[in-house]
């Protein structure tokens, strides 16, 4: 089950990539968060960002490690 897993976030994150697309991910699901509200809110919670922005700067203080995919991160940080 888990290589399975690890298959289907591995196809999400390369479809993010491929599209530009910026999500809050979760163990085995996204989030697009509406409105900055939100987005804030949701930020204090477990969830990581998926970027694959390769300029993203994510200031000291934050976690920021690889996805499954290369030049894709997760981070706790979210940029305004």
């Amino acid at each position: 089950m888990r290589l399975r897993k690890a298959l289907t976030l591995k196809k999400f994150q390369t479809a993010a990539k491929s599209n530009g697309d910026e999500f809050l991910v979760g163990e085995d699901f996204a989030v697009v968060p509406v409105g900055d509200e939100a987005i804030r809110s949701l930020q204090q919670s477990d969830l990581r960002y998926l970027t694959c922005d390769a300029d993203l700067a994510v200031p000291s203080g934050f976690e920021k490690e690889p996805a499954l995919v290369d030049g894709c991160v997760l981070t706790n940080y979210v940029p305004e």
